[in-house]
């Protein structure tokens, strides 16, 4: 994500990356942001991070954590520089058509 004042919570946004060093075989996560510095209930809470869920856990159990289901969620934080990897659905589009391009012209795959 290229910048992190874009994210809305309860939209959909995507996990993307790679693998295989050559940036060739991209593999794709679904996340739904819930909020900044809400994931951690710890020392590391204090790390500004930002917190998505699974689509699984946002269908059942909605944006709203609640406190006494917290070990249910399936939280993905991601802190500031972690953040690179985030894309909304213009983003992944636009890296994947990039790929496709690369790979149609022959510059991948090889």
């Amino acid at each position: 994500m290229k910048n992190e004042s874009n994210l809305t919570v309860g939209k959909c946004y995507f996990a993307l990356f790679y693998h295989d060093k050559d940036l060739r075989i991209p593999d794709i996560h679904t996340l739904i942001y819930i909020g900044k510095n809400i994931c951690s209930k710890d020392e590391e809470s204090a790390k500004e991070h930002w917190c998505f869920l699974d689509p699984e856990s946002y269908l059942k159990q909605g944006p709203a954590i609640d406190e006494e289901r917290r070990s249910e969620y399936k939280f993905h934080r991601f802190d500031k520089e972690s953040l690179f990897s985030l894309h909304d659905w213009e983003g992944l589009i636009e890296e994947l058509l990039e790929n496709k391009r690369a790979q149609d012209k022959g510059e991948i795959f090889n």
